[in-house]
């Protein structure tokens, strides 16, 4: 099966509560498992960044989606590309809610101190998300 891996960084738009998105993103992971989309997603004060993969019309579906949906903005691409494994096979999407953290070896390689950091590579993208793997 093809697959690929999208990363991107978004705002939580004023017209999501905080209290709501908790139910919303675990009744979104369920459907996304579904659809055969893994990841995982972070979120602390209203920014997120999520990583997803999965069979690429599906993938960039989803996307779409997150583009146009007003419960987000300033929505930021990081990477697409093709992959052979999912990094994240077990979880229809792991979720990581507020102590989320940006390693210290990668302090000075983000614009501020604000999760998460904006602008970023992917490379430092990556990092970031695999600590929070497990």
């Amino acid at each position: 099966m093809e697959l690929c891996r999208l990363i991107y960084v978004s705002k939580m738009s004023k017209l999501m509560e905080i209290s709501n998105f908790e139910d919303v993103a675990y009744s979104t992971s369920a459907k996304n498992y579904k659809r055969g989309i893994t990841g995982i997603l972070c979120h602390e004060n209203r920014n997120f960044m999520q990583l997803l993969e999965g069979p690429p019309r599906v993938v960039n579906d989803l996307y779409r989606t997150i583009l146009n949906d007003e419960r987000h903005h300033s929505v930021t691409l990081l990477d697409y590309q093709p992959i052979l494994s999912r990094a994240f096979p077990e979880w229809g999407m792991r979720i990581v809610f507020e102590n989320f953290k940006v390693p210290d070896e990668y302090e000075g390689a983000c614009s501020n101190s604000e999760f998460p950091p904006f602008p970023m590579n992917t490379g430092v993208a990556l990092d970031i998300i695999y600590t929070h793997k497990d």
